[in-house]
């Protein structure tokens, strides 16, 4: 079975040759990005000021979300165009 070669995810030349030509693709990842670290941030603000059921929420919905981006951008990263 074929396993595509992974490119290092460190240089920018791969992320490059990841991305371009891929504009609704890049917003889909930056956007599932972007959603990690705001359920994140939600998350820790509900925990300290006591929203514990909406705090524990938002940090299983960052997790998705992380999930979903590393599996994405791993993709991306599998097959460049």
């Amino acid at each position: 079975m074929y396993k595509p070669e992974r490119f290092g995810s460190h240089d920018q030349e791969h992320f490059n040759e990841a991305y371009d030509d891929r504009p609704l693709f890049n917003a889909i990842v930056k956007s599932f990005h972007g959603l990690v670290y705001l359920f994140a941030g939600l998350g820790i603000m509900a925990l300290v000021s006591g929203w514990y059921f909406k705090g524990v929420g938002s940090l299983i919905l960052a997790v998705v979300s992380f999930v979903y981006w590393a599996v994405f951008h791993n993709w991306a990263l599998t097959h460049p165009k």
